[in-house]
């Protein structure tokens, strides 16, 4: 029988073992996390020689009135944080970005650019008091951060007479702009309804925001099932990590931008175990402009696939008035299903792909939509949104999404008796409960090893991902990894 597709986990286990027995020079072995001290002082002496020259460059280009900023950003998340933490400080400054890989060239810098315009349209200053552009003469991507001041210039000068740095632009005078103008802000959606108000009121500090959450959270998300793959309010994912509940207090796109930027790169920094998934909330932003708040959410995926930031992570984006837009009937009581994303309070779910990306082997994104549908539908639209307007999800109690009509059980008996004839394997070990929430797992005495729930299947994926952790004998590892193999082939 031909081998299952070699997991990631493989591949990691492959690179290990290769830096271990084939590195090093006397006695001392090296890894890609560890390269020999030689390597690290070369290294950092050409990265000191590097920002010397660009500070120099940097100094004759700009001179002293803008701000010059080398940043240490190494991948595109940190960049764009970096970005915007000037945007949001809204005075003239140059960021180099020496040492960040994933902008390789200009075409890339200017898609991040590309991102940039799109966001203008959310924006309050940026786009009309703010403007950023590329330096292409720069020894590193270079953006400029310029400020539009008295006289309709850029930069440090508010008369236009000087150029700092070409930081002074001016415009010609528009003779049809007519700057004597009014808008109704509640056409807008700006002005606070009534259901809006009391949950401002209602969830007034932070403690009152994430406990609304997490209770949310840990009774719709996690208990009712809405999300197959949640296990509780504060872990989640494979390997199980911690959920991060962040709340930015900011109230403009420009710091939310920011803000949301800092918790990408701080995902991606963090090992999954201690930081598995993301939940920022911003209770003043967008809470009564479901709107506006689907504007910006569809900035923030737009640079997801042209800069490469999708290997990285996912979104899912939740609000008290969320509405799917998927050609269906969504109002009155036909709009039950909306309830999977609507939430006490805004909010942006960053997630890590891989793990996205492994858990949809275990359950098809359609089914569990459509199942979704079905279990909020017999609820109701009434009660739905009583639960939310109160933030009591009581009347929840005993409802759950029915996950175990998956048709493929059957296929999972089939890959597990290759697997038995494969290594001789005649039964494994009862996987653990993953939620608390969850009943106790029904005794597997008897079973193939791979029969019941996803829940199961799940928790036995992470027993045995812990057991290459620990490490073993090399039969023992190649068993565990062919049982890894067998597994994702059967989610």
């Amino acid at each position: 029988m031909a081998l299952a597709p070699i997991t990631l986990l493989a591949f990691a286990l492959v690179g290990y073992v290769t830096a271990f027995i084939g590195g090093g020079h006397s006695g001392t072995v090296y890894s890609r996390r560890a390269p020999p001290p030689c390597a690290i002082e070369k290294h950092a002496t050409k990265l000191q020689a590097s920002q010397a020259g660009e500070e120099a460059w940097a100094k004759e280009t700009y001179g002293d009135e803008v701000k010059v900023s080398i940043s240490n950003a190494k991948n595109i998340p940190e960049a764009f944080h970096a970005l915007w933490e000037s945007i949001c400080m809204g005075n003239p400054a140059a960021l180099l970005f020496p040492n960040c890989a994933e902008i390789p060239d200009q075409a890339t810098a200017e898609a991040m650019l590309e991102h940039l315009e799109v966001a203008k349209d959310s924006c309050t200053i940026f786009g009309t008091d703010i403007v950023v552009n590329l330096n292409p003469a720069g020894p590193c991507p270079t953006f400029e951060v310029k400020k539009v001041v008295a006289g309709g210039s850029y930069g440090g000068s508010s008369d236009g007479a000087t150029s700092v740095g070409g930081f002074n632009f001016n415009f010609a005078d528009d003779d049809a702009w007519d700057d004597d103008w009014d808008i109704d802000r509640s056409l807008l959606g700006e002005e606070d309804g009534t259901a809006a108000q009391r949950k401002r009121e209602q969830l007034a500090t932070d403690e009152e925001i994430l406990a609304a959450t997490k209770e949310w959270n840990e009774q719709v998300i996690c208990r009712m099932g809405v999300c197959p793959f949640a296990t509780s309010a504060e872990r989640a994912g494979l390997p199980l990590g911690r959920v991060h509940y962040p709340i930015s207090r900011a109230e403009r796109s420009e710091e939310i931008y920011r803000d949301y930027w800092a918790q990408v790169a701080l995902l991606i920094d963090s090992p999954p175990k201690e930081l598995s998934t993301t939940l920022l909330i911003t209770p003043n932003f967008g809470l009564h402009n479901v709107e506006g708040f689907d504007m910006f959410s569809n900035s923030l995926t737009q640079p997801l696939e042209p800069l490469g930031v999708e290997r990285y992570i996912q979104l899912v984006f939740f609000h008290p008035e969320y509405c799917f837009r998927d050609g269906q009937d969504r109002l009155g009581d036909a709009g039950a299903a909306n309830y999977a994303r609507r939430s006490p309070l805004p909010m942006i779910n960053i997630l890590r792909t891989d793990q996205v990306r492994t858990g949809q082997k275990g359950i098809p994104t359609g089914l569990v939509y459509t199942q979704n549908e079905k279990t909020l539908a017999e609820i109701g639209v009434s009660r739905l949104q009583t639960m939310l307007d109160s933030c009591d999800w009581s009347g929840l109690e005993g409802t759950a999404v029915d996950r175990k009509a998956i048709p493929y059980f059957e296929t999972a008996r089939q890959v597990t008796e290759e697997w038995n004839q494969r290594f001789g394997i005649e039964s494994a070990p009862t996987p653990p409960v993953v939620a608390a929430a969850n009943p106790p797992a029904p005794s597997t005495e008897g079973k193939c090893p791979m029969d019941g729930n996803p829940e199961d299947k799940m928790a036995m994926l992470l027993q045995l991902q812990e057991r290459v952790a620990k490490g073993g004998s090399p039969e023992e590892m190649e068993r565990t990894m062919a049982a890894i193999d067998a597994l994702l082939a059967d989610m």
